[in-house]
């Protein structure tokens, strides 16, 4: 698995982008997202707090697969954070799920919106599910 947050080719202006943290509806699950445990120990909080297909298992078999529980995505990549959302639908579904504003790099808002989406919708919109 690739550790994006050490490449090379990362951007300070990206990073700092998914570091900033607009007003949200949404409390609760506020895990550190910098790490793969971290990631983990986000998405079993956001399971619990909104039940998906298949469960914890499942929320983290996908984001195991999209992305290797890895935040960073370069900037300019079609699809973007842990759960590899379509960077061209994330502005309106991030407003959807209570993150408006949020850079989907940032590993909370990227999580949190996924597995409400999930809780909605299943797993059907990731092409690993």
């Amino acid at each position: 698995t690739r550790d994006w947050s050490s490449d090379v080719c990362s951007s300070d202006l990206a990073k700092a982008a998914a570091e900033k943290t607009p007003a949200s509806k949404i409390t609760g699950c506020n895990q550190d997202w910098h790490t793969v445990q971290g990631v983990k120990d986000l998405i079993a909080c956001a399971v619990a707090r909104w039940s998906v297909p298949g469960g914890v298992d499942k929320a983290l078999s996908v984001a195991q697969c999209e992305h290797g529980f890895q935040w960073y995505s370069p900037p300019g990549d079609p699809y973007v954070g842990v759960y590899q959302h379509s960077a061209a639908l994330w502005p309106d579904r991030a407003a959807a799920y209570g993150f408006a504003g949020y850079d989907a790099r940032n590993g909370r808002a990227n999580i949190m919106v996924a597995i409400q989406y999930a809780h909605d919708h299943g797993w059907g919109a990731w092409s690993c599910a």
